[in-house]
């Protein structure tokens, strides 16, 4: 179970991210990984996911995608793939996702594609 304000609402269906997070971390070259909900212009979202590689691990988002679409329905697989270094965590070791989604606002405003974050599930 998620976070009320974590789920996703992607083509009508919620979505849990922590559903797609395990489909991630199963591919044996992911270390760690976290799921968000991104608005797609629609009213919806579209489902992006950070992901961390093991060290000397390389994939590219193909070979993730494909290891997702294994474990997961079609409307689940993420539609965006950003591999990163780090994630933010909290003391306790938890996944910050407040910062991720403040991480892609900042991107979209860069790109000057804001939408507004629908953080009010």
């Amino acid at each position: 179970m998620d976070r009320k304000k974590d789920l996703i609402l992607a083509s009508g269906c919620v979505i849990y991210p922590r559903e797609v997070d395990q489909a991630l971390l199963a591919c044996s070259k992911v270390l760690d990984a976290c799921t968000i909900g991104i608005p797609d212009g629609h009213g919806g979202e579209t489902i992006k996911a950070y992901v961390v590689l093991k060290p000397g691990e390389t994939a590219d988002v193909e070979e993730i995608i494909a290891r997702c679409s294994e474990r997961l329905a079609p409307d689940k697989i993420p539609q965006g793939i950003e591999f990163i270094d780090v994630l933010p965590k909290s003391a306790v070791g938890n996944i910050l996702k407040r910062e991720m989604r403040e991480l892609e606002r900042k991107k979209r405003l860069e790109k000057g594609r804001e939408v507004p974050l629908n953080t009010d599930h």
